[in-house]
């Protein structure tokens, strides 16, 4: 690859807000958000100065933030206990984008609060299918599963979420 850092800088530019959203919906607090995208990217930037072999970056990026929130989870010792981030912490925000975090992290935190009612299985597979609206071969790269058993998932996923709403 002639220009590895271009290459990173359009990846980033491209899918660091769904990176960022996918991870807010896993831990729901920012500060542990932000140091999970930031080491998804360095590893993706690893990846590049290692020369492997990337045929889709978006599945890649999704499977790292993945396994980091996987190991973050399993170094901590409460791990179902995830407390709300505060939306106003943040004093770097202007007033009109801490309006518009509030009013995002309220939405997601509806979200959450029904999501975390289901398997955490059901819950990665609404977010990946349904907020991050990946294709069902890219979700199954990402879990290391057939796209078949992705669909059979999604479908229980639904119907698991329909019951609680």
């Amino acid at each position: 690859m002639k220009d590895k850092k271009a290459y990173f800088e359009k990846v980033y530019d491209t899918y660091t807000k769904q990176i960022f959203r996918f991870i807010y919906l896993r831990t729901n607090n920012t500060q542990i958000t932000e140091d999970i995208n930031s080491e998804t990217f360095l590893r993706f930037w690893k990846s590049i100065e290692q020369e492997i072999v990337i045929n889709n970056e978006r599945a890649l990026l999704y499977t790292i933030a993945r396994r980091i929130i996987i190991d973050y989870y399993r170094s901590k010792k409460n791990k179902d206990e995830v407390q709300l981030d505060e939306s106003l912490e943040d004093k770097h925000y202007n007033y009109n984008e801490m309006i518009e975090k509030l009013y995002l992290d309220q939405r997601i935190a509806k979200v959450y609060e029904k999501l975390k009612k289901i398997k955490k299985e059901y819950q990665e597979i609404i977010i990946l299918r349904f907020v991050e609206d990946l294709e069902y071969e890219e979700i199954a790269v990402i879990l290391g599963r057939k796209e078949n058993n992705i669909r059979v998932l999604v479908h229980r996923a639904i119907d698991n979420l329909k019951k609680i709403l």
